[in-house]
């Protein structure tokens, strides 16, 4: 899927003004941040948050980075709704069924395990991160 894209679906489904938080789940692992692994995605990412903070008064919270690595979920996380029909989700499943059905993207496609392992290897190129912002500057929202 074209960079543009994931970045809008991405957005549709997070609070860019919440740090450290997406909907009732707390902590820095709900950091929201787009984590690249090319460096050409960048002015990409760069311009969809410049545009994404238009809508807002706040500041964005989206930490921009270069990948340091990718780390499966547990076991019991993986397919989460499929086993937990009842579960928490901060993300609107019918928001993103339209988002779907908008870009018209059909059934979802699973990678093997292999994928990841090649194609985010040692060699992604971490200087120049784009931090877009810091979280030093940004200034914590009501909820926190």
């Amino acid at each position: 899927l074209p960079t543009e894209l994931l970045i809008e679906a991405f957005f549709e489904s997070i609070d860019p003004t919440s740090i450290n938080r997406q909907g009732n789940d707390i902590g820095s692992q709900y950091r929201s941040g787009i984590y690249y692994t090319d460096m050409h995605d960048v002015p990409i990412i760069e311009s969809k948050i410049e545009e994404l903070q238009q809508h807002f008064s706040k500041s964005l919270a989206i930490e921009v980075e270069p990948l340091d690595g990718f780390y499966p979920a547990e076991k019991y996380h993986q397919d989460y709704l499929d086993k937990n029909p009842n579960g928490y989700c901060h993300i609107n499943i019918h928001t993103a069924d339209e988002f779907v059905k908008k870009h018209h993207l059909g059934k979802r496609t699973v990678l093997p395990r292999e994928f990841y392992s090649e194609a985010i290897g040692d060699d992604v190129d971490p200087t120049n991160s784009a931090q877009v912002p810091s979280i030093t500057a940004v200034e914590p929202n009501a909820d926190q």
